[in-house]
Formats: structure tokens, sequence, C-alpha cells
């Protein structure tokens, strides 16, 4: 697996923790807010359910920086693997609703919203190697900073 020493090539492991976990609060809040208006009350239900866990797996992984325990990083990966399954099927969906409807000439692939999904994936798994490397550093006998 791979593993990195520094978030962004620039800051250490401990900080970029405090940054992913922040970004993470932000982007995830604002996704729950942002999906309310969809029209399918399942997708609604599904991501708003795995947003708050993730909320829930970030403040555990801001925890971990103070208190280094890598018990409190495991939410995180946990939440970021069902995370990275529910924005693929997402993307599935997206694409086999609109190829769909686009044949009756009822509504068109929603081209921007399967963008932002694949651009949320890619920076998703960045993420997750980040904290995957955080957390065997918390296991392991290096120092932690």
């Amino acid at each position: 697996m791979i593993k990195i020493q520094k978030v962004f090539c620039l800051l250490e492991l401990k900080w970029g923790m405090v940054l992913i976990g922040i970004v993470e609060l932000i982007l995830c809040a604002t996704l729950v807010g942002l999906s309310k208006g969809m029209h399918v009350n399942i997708v609604y239900y599904l991501s708003t359910t795995v947003s708050i866990l993730h909320i829930i797996a970030c403040v555990m992984l801001l925890i971990s920086v103070a208190v280094p325990m890598k018990e409190l990083v495991i939410p995180y990966l946990i939440a970021g693997i069902i995370r990275f399954i529910v924005l693929l099927l997402g993307v599935i969906w997206l694409v086999i609703y609109g190829m769909r409807h686009e044949i009756f000439n009822y509504q068109p692939i929603h081209t921007e919203s399967v963008i932002v999904m694949v651009i949320s994936f890619i920076i998703s798994a960045y993420f997750w190697v980040c904290v995957y490397s955080w957390f065997k550093k918390l296991g392991g006998s290096t120092p932690i900073d």
C-alpha cells in the first residue's frame, strides 16, 4: 500500500490530518445542504446518512491529532470506503438515468453532477491514502511530531 510522508508535498502528516479533517467537515456539511433539493428521496437519505457518518469520522480524525490513537482513525477509513461506493453508485445511477431519459427526450445527462462526483472521488481517494498513512504512523514506532 502507498504511504505518504507529507500531505500535498508540504505538510507533515499531523497537520495534514487537521487540514483534511476541516476540509472534509466543510464539504460534507455542504453536501447535506445541497442534496436537500434532490427529487429522489432515497438519494437524499443515503447521501445525508453517509455525510453525517463521515462528519463524525472527521471529528474523530481531528481528535486523533491531539490524542494519538489509531482507533480514532479507523472510522474515517471505513466511512471513506463507504463514501467511495456511494459516489461510484451515484455516478453510475446518474449516467444510466440520464441516458434512459435522454432517449425519451425527457432530461439530459447531469454532466455537472457527474464531473463533481468524479472530482470528489479523486480527492477523497487521495485524502483516504493520506489518512491511511497517518493510521500506519500511529500504529508504528516512529515519532509523531
